[in-house]
This record gives C-alpha cells, structure tokens and sequence, in this order.
C-alpha cells in the first residue's frame, strides 16, 4: 500500500472554488489586487464551468426520465 502522504490530492470543486476565493482574500490582505483579481476570475470560471456541467447532466436526466422529473 503506497504512503498516503504521496498521492496527489486533488480535491472536489467547491474545495477548489473556496482555495481560491480564499487566495483572493489573503492577496487583497496583502495589498495584491491584481493577484486577487486573477483569484476571483478562476473561481468564477470553476463556478461557470460547474454550473454547465450539471445544467447538461440535468439536462440528460431529465430526458431518460421523459420529462417525468419535476
């Protein structure tokens, strides 16, 4: 069994959108706008990009179930 310290950890989506919201914040606390700036664009991107994600997956879902689900 490898060492659990060696596997990469790559984390959920919201863990990722939070790492960077918090990252924006620490960035503004350093008087770093622009670093927080970039920050905040790539939390909304994982946001958009999650949002498109499960608008399709709920897209798909509702067409197996024949527009049954409400």
């Amino acid at each position: 069994m490898p060492n659990e310290n060696a596997i990469p950890y790559r984390g959920d989506t919201y863990e990722r959108i939070f790492v960077h919201s918090f990252q924006a914040l620490n960035f503004l606390g350093e008087r770093n706008p622009e670093a927080a700036g970039v920050e905040v664009r790539r939390a909304n991107l994982a946001q958009r990009l999650l949002r498109r994600y499960f608008s399709c997956r709920l897209a798909q879902i509702r067409w197996l179930t024949r527009g049954r689900l409400t």
